[in-house]
């Protein structure tokens, strides 16, 4: 059985905003670490931007051994089957 519409939509949206906010603040930090240093302020950004979207792939991706093969977030969205 599929996720319906809203769970879909708010898993979805719930992946948007994790990584949204692991940019915005990879952002502000590598502006305060860099110290105006471009290449480092890249490095600070790229590094945690790029670990959070290995978590957010690793915890939304389709497990087939399970009943559900939602590709939603797996934590908020997969149907419990009894």
């Amino acid at each position: 059985m599929m996720p319906t519409l809203p769970q879909r939509l708010f898993c979805e949206g719930l992946g948007t905003t994790l990584l949204l906010a692991a940019v915005v603040g990879s952002g502000i930090m590598a502006e305060k670490l860099a110290g105006g240093n471009g290449a480092v302020a890249l490095l600070c950004n790229i590094l945690p931007t790029g670990a959070t979207l290995v978590v957010l792939i690793l915890a939304t991706r389709s497990y087939p051994l399970r009943p559900c093969n939602s590709t939603g977030l797996d934590l908020c969205c997969n149907v419990e089957h009894g």
